[in-house]
């Protein structure tokens, strides 16, 4: 079976809500859903490789570099609510959702090998 770049959309497609990335991918993005159009551009980008193995591998690990910088991005904020509401001395039970669930995530010093490696 050979992969074609629709084939991929496709299937990010049926695991996207709403199905905005096929969307994002026929209309070349500016659809209001960034993300969507993100993802469509990634998949687009990367699709290169000789075997269909390739070609996902490629997928994934562009999205799975996104997804750390992500998680990076929202520990640091995260953390910075928490410490800002320390600071102001607003009560955990007063803080917002989003700053007052847990957010566990870990980027190791593997992760950041993978990444370097590429």
């Amino acid at each position: 079976m050979k992969l074609t770049l629709e084939d991929i959309i496709q299937i990010a497609d049926d695991a996207y809500p709403d199905g905005l990335v096929g969307r994002a991918f026929k209309d070349g993005g500016k659809i209001g859903d960034t993300l969507a159009e993100f993802i469509a551009n990634e998949l687009r980008e990367t699709f290169e490789g000789e075997t269909d193995v390739d070609q996902i591998a490629n997928a994934c690990h562009a999205l799975r570099n996104a997804t750390l910088e992500i998680g990076a991005v929202t520990l640091a904020l995260h953390r910075l609510g928490i410490e800002l509401a320390r600071i102001d001395g607003i009560p955990k039970k007063d803080l917002p959702l989003y700053v007052n669930e847990p957010f566990e995530f870990e980027l190791s010093k593997e992760h950041y090998a993978k990444r370097l490696k590429g």
